[in-house]
Formats: structure tokens, C-alpha cells, sequence
């Protein structure tokens, strides 16, 4: 269920992010949308994804932050990585 909870945060997360920056670039404050992704995630990680983890695990907040970040790190690595070789192969 924890799982869901930070998938679906981040998704609705990442429907406002691309919102405002669909709109800045509309305006000219921003050329592309190449910040979304990285924004997204960490927003995500830093607003939900190492709260819920401090709770569901109940470690102390120094070692909530450490693991949350170490886990999250990778994670946002990974998954832009593998947006970039998607976006390449496709486009």
C-alpha cells in the first residue's frame, strides 16, 4: 500500500509540475520541459517519499534521511536514465 501511496503522489505531483511548466513556457520563462522529470522526483522524495518512509519504518530522522536519500538517489537516477535511453531510441 506504501508503494501506491508514493507512486500516486508523485503521478498527481507530476501533473501540476508539467502544468506550471507547460505555462512557463508558454510565457517564455522556460524553453523545454527537461526539468520536469528531475523536479518531480525530487519533490517526491524529499515531501512524501522519506515522511512515509520515517513512519511506516520508524527509524530516527537521521537514518530516515540517509536511507531515503541513498534509496531515492538511485531510484531518480535510474529512472531518468532509463527515460533518456526510451526518449533516444524513440525519437
Amino acid at each position: 500500500m506504501t508503494s501506491v501511496h508514493l507512486y500516486v503522489f508523485g503521478l498527481l505531483l507530476g501533473v501540476v509540475v508539467s502544468l506550471v511548466a507547460m505555462f512557463l513556457i508558454g510565457i517564455g520563462w522556460l524553453q523545454d520541459t527537461t526539468i520536469v522529470l528531475p523536479l518531480v522526483m525530487t519533490l517526491a522524495l524529499v515531501l512524501n517519499f522519506i515522511p512515509v518512509y520515517k513512519k511506516v519504518y520508524e527509524r530516527s530522522w537521521s537514518s530516515t534521511i540517509a536511507r531515503g536519500l541513498g534509496v531515492g538517489i538511485v531510484n531518480i537516477c535510474v529512472q531518468i536514465l532509463l527515460f533518456w535511453l526510451i526518449a533516444g531510441l524513440v525519437g
